[in-house]
């Protein structure tokens, strides 16, 4: 790792742990579940009838797709976004289906989609509406489908929003350990690796 080294922009960070060619990382806190928090934060219930039918948001479908395109052009700003986020949780499989769309003639429109595509290809696994698809979908299935493993590769999630000098005695429970010299922190929603 490069010395002084920081992930700007990128609250929250999703560390594959299995995968991580870094200094140790560890959860400080095993009873916390970022999942829980990070929909409760959301305002979303997690009750599993409440994810169930979160879930089903995610289904890709033309028609659901057609739809809240459409809605990319209403005339309420509310219509407008919700109509966003809702092409967003449907991951970035729906990229060849947006590929295929027409052009609209709607400036408003055409502006959303080109954000949407931007942000679905360009690493859409870092994105709110990405996180709430793996929060949602794991929860369901650790409660629908105990006993079977889950195609889901474990995600651990931290938001590097509050400041900290040092990472010494952990942050949350994010837990960091190195070679001796090797610092971090956070400041101002950045995390910093020295």
């Amino acid at each position: 790792m490069n010395p002084g080294m920081s992930w700007r922009n990128l609250r929250p960070i999703l560390i594959r742990i299995a995968a991580l060619g870094l200094p140790a990382f560890a959860l400080a806190g095993e009873d916390s579940d970022w999942r829980l928090e990070f929909l409760k934060g959301e305002g979303l219930s997690t009750e599993t009838s409440s994810l169930e039918k979160l879930e089903k948001g995610f289904v890709i479908s033309t028609e659901v797709l057609t739809a809240a395109v459409s809605r990319l052009g209403a005339e309420d700003f509310a219509t407008r976004a919700q109509a966003q986020r809702e092409i967003l949780l449907m991951g970035e499989k729906v990229l060849p289906m947006l590929q295929q769309l027409p052009q609209s003639n709607e400036p408003e429109v055409r502006q959303r989609l080109t954000v949407i595509r931007g942000t679905l290809e360009a690493g859409g696994r870092w994105t709110k509406e990405t996180l709430m698809r793996q929060a949602v979908t794991s929860l369901l299935h650790e409660r629908l489908k105990q006993g079977e493993s889950s195609p889901e590769e474990s995600v651990f999630a931290e938001f590097f929003q509050q400041a900290a000098p040092s990472l010494e005695d952990g942050y949350r429970r994010f837990r960091f350990s190195a070679d001796q010299g090797m610092t971090g922190s956070v400041v101002d929603g950045v995390l910093h690796l020295n």
